[in-house]
């Protein structure tokens, strides 16, 4: 998201991607506004160069939740995931 100036455009406070399932990246992110459709599509297709085909979703949040070792992490697999996710460890904006 650094490269492609959209950190810079939309004021990106912090950003969190998970593999929610094999196939599934969910990019948390906290800002003031919202991603827009065209820049989601323009960030999907970077990924997807790399990555292959996957569905990304994109999650505008309040805050992201500390690890439970006290620090952020950037990066999460799927089995993480689910642990936060019962924990109810993410006060979501709204489901893009």
């Amino acid at each position: 998201m650094l490269d492609s100036g959209i950190s810079e455009k939309y004021r990106l406070e912090d950003i969190q991607i998970i593999q929610t399932k094999y196939d599934t990246l969910s990019i948390f992110y906290v800002s003031n506004n919202s991603i827009s459709e065209k820049d989601k599509n323009l960030l999907s297709a970077l990924y997807k160069k790399y990555l292959g085909n996957m569905t990304i979703n994109y999650i505008h949040v309040k805050k992201l939740p500390i690890q439970y070792v006290g620090k952020k992490r950037f990066v999460i697999s799927h089995s993480e995931y689910l642990k936060q996710k019962e924990n109810g460890n993410f006060i979501i904006i709204k489901a893009e």
